[in-house]
């Protein structure tokens, strides 16, 4: 069976709870709960809501992290982006650096040094500097 952990007693897959949110929580979250729709979250934020949900209800870091099939260090880090920020924090954040750097070739130079590479395709580019 895909997704089921194997020794381990009184465990199942996440995907196998039938439990709907509202049944579990009081209205107050409930209320959070219809601020998600409004902020469009992805599956994948949806779901560590749901990580972070069962563990309100259980109290148990370890329970939790078996229940979904996570480490404990995976769900500590989106735990507190949630306290932090919110139901934004559960939202993946990009990649790229912040700061780029900088071209260090000026504009003008730039289309000599491709025609020197295009003439002269085996020149490194300490040659190439040379004849500019």
């Amino acid at each position: 069976m895909v997704g089921t952990m194997k020794g381990r007693i009184g465990t199942r897959p996440w995907h196998t709870c039938q439990t709907t949110l509202f049944n579990l929580y009081p209205k107050s979250l409930v209320d959070k709960l219809r601020y998600v729709n409004d902020v469009k979250l992805t599956k994948e934020a949806k779901l560590r809501l749901r990580w972070i949900e069962y563990y309100e209800k259980v109290k148990d870091v370890t329970k939790t992290c078996r229940y979904f099939g996570i480490s404990r260090t995976t769900f500590y880090k989106w735990l507190k982006r949630y306290q932090k920020d919110g139901l934004k924090g559960l939202l993946d954040r990009p990649k790229t650096p912040l700061r780029k750097r900088a071209p260090t070739v000026r504009k003008k130079y730039e289309l000599d040094i491709i025609r020197i590479r295009n003439n002269n395709p085996t020149w490194s580019k300490e040659k190439i500097a040379i004849e500019r």
